[in-house]
């Protein structure tokens, strides 16, 4: 008895997975960055490179640099992975590059929002969302209180920041900025 309720459990937790990582890819789909390097029939290139990582105890956040071509045609698309995980299991999510200025500003003005300036009831949140599901967040229950930031993959749970590490995260997101730029030009 106990051997089948393991398995069948075993059997939930793998079908909870697969699903997670197909919706991954739906919403990374939403990304040009996601269609272009999911194109069939099409040899393609993808070139990445490490911007820096965010430590969270045993997990971490890691953002990289992302270029894809299509070999044939030379056709480019550039873009960020932030992925959030440990020990090789990670999931990522694509930021295209016409959305990440939006995203840095985002960052950098959720490091200093009031409540005040978002509404006048008791508690606000204030959140930037990308195409594929990356969530910044600042939350308050009181209107004058302190002010939460959070990091959200899609709708998995989120990951609380502190006040460095959210402008850590902003330093990363503009060295990826800085990147994108570089190889845009041919540097």
């Amino acid at each position: 008895m106990k051997s089948s309720t393991l398995a069948v459990g075993l059997a939930l937790g793998v079908l909870t997975l697969s699903v997670r990582a197909q919706n991954q890819d739906t919403n990374n789909l939403a990304t040009v960055l996601g269609q272009f390097e999911s194109r069939p029939d099409v040899l393609l290139g993808q070139g990445f490179g490490d911007i820096g990582t965010l430590p969270f105890g045993p997990n971490e956040v890691r953002v990289r640099t992302c270029a894809s071509r299509n070999l044939a045609t030379d056709e480019k698309v550039f873009g960020l992975s932030v992925a959030w995980g440990e020990n090789g299991r990670w999931l990522r999510l694509l930021v295209d590059d016409d959305e990440l200025d939006g995203l840095m500003a985002a960052v950098d003005r959720l490091t200093t929002i009031k409540g005040d300036e978002v509404t006048s009831l008791p508690g606000f949140e204030a959140r930037f969302t990308t195409k594929a599901g990356l969530r910044v967040i600042a939350h308050s229950d009181h209107l004058n209180g302190a002010v939460l930031t959070y990091l959200q993959f899609e709708d998995f749970p989120r990951i609380p920041l502190s006040s460095i590490q959210i402008q850590q995260l902003g330093v990363l997101l503009q060295q990826g900025r800085k990147n994108l730029d570089a190889l845009k030009a041919g540097k």
